[in-house]
C-alpha cells in the first residue's frame, strides 16, 4: 500500500478555498474515478476501490491523505506530482 501525505499553507477565504477543492475534486474525479463528497464542513473524503483519503481544512494550511491500493500504488508518484502541482498553482 503506497501513501500520499501533503501539507499545504493557503491565505484565501474559506469559501474560496472549499470551491478549489471541489475542483481539484472533479479533476481527480475525471482522471482517477475517485468519489468525493464533503463529510463535515471541513473535510472532504475520496474513495474508489483501490483507494481512499481526505482533504482536511485546517487554520491556514490544509492536509491531504490518500492511502492507495497495489494497483493504484504504481501511480503514486505521477497522482503526488499532479496533486502538488494543483495546490501550488491554484491554492495560495
Amino acid at each position: 500500500m503506497a501513501n500520499i501525505q501533503i501539507t499545504h499553507d493557503y491565505t484565501m477565504p474559506a469559501d474560496e478555498l472549499k470551491a478549489k477543492i471541489d475542483e481539484l475534486a472533479a479533476e481527480m474525479a475525471g482522471r482517477y474515478q475517485l468519489q468525493c463528497t464533503w463529510s463535515a464542513d471541513n473535510c472532504m473524503k475520496f474513495q474508489r476501490s483501490g483507494a481512499s483519503g481526505e482533504i482536511r481544512i485546517n487554520d491556514g494550511h490544509l492536509a491531504l491523505s490518500l492511502k492507495l491500493g497495489m494497483m493504484l500504488g504504481a501511480f503514486k508518484s505521477t497522482i503526488e506530482k499532479d496533486m502538488k502541482k494543483f495546490l501550488i498553482d491554484t491554492i495560495r
